[in-house]
């Protein structure tokens, strides 16, 4: 959902919450996809790891389009 508002919008945001919201995006698509293959190849642990470092790097993005959101709405 958010790309697709991210697409339709894309000239209406500024240019650091657009990146913001794009490295969401990305750090979510590649966290999905180790994931599921952290799952596929019964639980490596330097995949799991590397899964569990992911969701830091989605976590740290997502609180970084929160705080441009917030000065978006001043």
């Amino acid at each position: 959902a958010l790309f697709v508002v991210l697409r339709n919008n894309a000239a209406q945001l500024p240019k650091r919450t657009n990146i913001a919201a794009v490295h969401l995006i990305a750090f979510a698509g590649i966290q999905v996809a180790l994931g599921i293959s952290t799952l596929l190849l019964v639980v490596p642990t330097h995949l799991a790891a590397t899964h569990q470092l992911g969701s830091l790097a989605v976590l740290g993005s997502a609180l970084w389009l929160t705080r441009e959101l917030k000065f978006l709405a001043k």
